[in-house]
């Protein structure tokens, strides 16, 4: 099987490297996300540098005749990988109950592996030293193996772990579709948003950059039928806690946005922060509705998040709260922070999508137009 096949040292080295840089390539498409509070090209560094490092190692320590496998050579990219992914986003995505059940039953295995691969005799007594270093030389590769595979299992799972966004239809044509409201604020507003282009982008004074993610933050009001306005703001005064890069503050219903994520972070991650910020707005507004109304339906099964909502504004952790990991892990666990979470992720890909269509569609008609 071409998995296993052996390989001499330089082609070995070679398909390691053409690996890596492909993990590379697929990881940045499909689940990349930055270290938090780092800028996009800090975080692809540190990617590179695991990629680099980790994956050299474990190639290294694994270059003997036998191990100079492709099978070997996708384990030691996945593992480097799921490193960078638990490192980013993983500890923080993933409960940590969760993480712990899979750490028991991967040592579980191993041990169980390992008490099977030591219960049987040495056979003769002069080669036994050599015999119990192979021995532990295959435990310590199944256990490799094993963390692989359970990493992998982490990382799919944190993947397709992602609540369904159902586009909302009206229930008859008399009623506006909001997809139709919204398709048409953006249209109008697409010579504003076509300036978060990365050739466009970087190079904005921060009071336009402002009046950019204004227009973002207009749109995704009306996405979400937010009853009042959000004024975008850039913090010059340290309202933003130390550790965040954004918050909105329902009292004025502004967003505060740091210089330093204006000026260094990417029109994405900007985006991002607005899009995360305004659902915060819709989560206040959503509650200030359920308090206004008559107590006898607040129970409906409807208004169930609206109820851990509120639960956890008595008690919130905030960026200003958190001291160490287990502070952070609870931050990022709270409803009111995963639901925008994923809401902003979605609203960001849709609305670059959106632009480099309408960028896209707008080429095609000047060639049009020349021929």
């Amino acid at each position: 099987m071409i998995l296993f096949a052996r390989m001499y040292k330089k082609p070995y080295w070679i398909v390691s490297a053409c690996n890596g840089f492909l993990g590379f390539l697929l990881y940045n498409l499909l689940l990349f996300r930055c270290i938090p509070g780092k800028t996009r090209l800090f975080s692809e560094i540190i990617l590179v540098l695991f990629l680099l490092i980790i994956g050299g190692l474990f190639t290294f320590l694994g270059d003997t005749d036998k191990d100079r496998t492709l099978y070997n050579i996708i384990l030691n990219t996945l593992f480097s990988l799921e490193l960078y992914w638990l490192f980013s986003e993983g500890v923080h995505k993933v409960s940590a109950s969760l993480i712990k059940a899979v750490l028991l039953v991967g040592i579980t295995v191993i041990v169980g592996y390992g008490f099977k691969v030591f219960g049987r005799k040495a056979g003769n007594p002069k080669i036994q030293k050599r015999i119990e270093s192979e021995r532990w030389n295959k435990i310590a590769n199944f256990g490799y193996q094993i963390a692989v595979v359970f990493y992998l299992i982490l990382l799919v799972y944190s993947a397709i772990d992602e609540p369904a966004f159902v586009k909302k239809k009206a229930a008859t044509s008399s009623v506006p579709q909001i997809e139709d409201i919204v398709e048409e604020d953006i249209e109008h507003n697409m010579d504003t948003l076509v300036l978060l282009k990365d050739d466009s982008w970087p190079s904005l004074p921060e009071t336009e950059k402002v009046r950019v993610l204004q227009t973002v933050a207009d749109i995704q009001v009306t996405t979400l039928g937010v009853p009042f306005s959000v004024t975008v703001v850039a913090d010059h005064d340290d309202v933003v806690p130390a550790l965040a890069l954004a918050c909105y503050i329902d009292e004025d219903h502004s967003v505060y946005m740091k210089e330093d994520h204006l000026t260094n972070y990417s029109a994405k991650e900007c985006v991002d922060s607005i899009a995360h910020e305004v659902y915060h707005a819709y989560q206040h507004a959503m509650l200030e509705a359920y308090d206004s109304l008559d107590p006898a339906y607040r129970n409906l099964l409807l208004f169930d998040p609206l109820r851990y909502y509120q639960a956890e504004l008595d008690q919130y952790i905030g960026a200003e709260d958190i001291n160490n990991s287990d502070d952070y892990h609870e931050y990022k666990g709270q409803l009111l922070e995963t639901h925008a979470r994923n809401y902003a992720s979605i609203a960001t890909e849709n609305l670059f999508e959106t632009v480099d269509h309408y960028i896209n569609a707008g080429s095609m008609g000047s060639i049009r137009r020349q021929n």
